[in-house]
């Protein structure tokens, strides 16, 4: 297997919100490994109340999933649950304390779900 490097041009999620105009967005899903940061950074402000729920699956590195979930309540979203990818595959959503000073090298490879609604 050989790897090719293949040019090609990115939007933001705003960007292509304005071109398409879809008026409310019901869900939101990203999954866009270690990119999740850049694609809630290309929403606007204007654009966020449309978003009624968001999905995501978030690589966990050092403060990166308390950063998304304080930026998703800033945005109005009222409630935000994290959890690993086997609760929500076969549990539901349920709240998972996270470890307080994590090692940035410790959580390399480590995911979890995000989800997040309005009332």
């Amino acid at each position: 297997m050989v790897a090719v490097k293949i040019k090609c041009p990115l939007r933001t999620l705003s960007a292509v919100l304005d071109e398409e105009k879809p008026g409310t967005i019901d869900l939101l899903k990203i999954d866009v490994e270690k990119a999740e940061w850049d694609v809630l950074m290309g929403i606007r402000d204007d654009h966020w109340p449309l978003i009624r729920q968001v999905v995501m699956e978030t690589h966990v590195v050092g403060d990166s999933v308390e950063m998304v979930v304080q930026l998703l309540q800033k945005k109005g979203f009222s409630k935000v649950v994290v959890g690993p990818r086997s609760v929500f595959k076969y549990l539901g959503y349920r709240e998972l304390k996270m470890m307080s000073n994590p090692k940035q090298d410790d959580n390399v490879g480590i995911t979890c779900n995000i989800f997040a609604t309005r009332d």
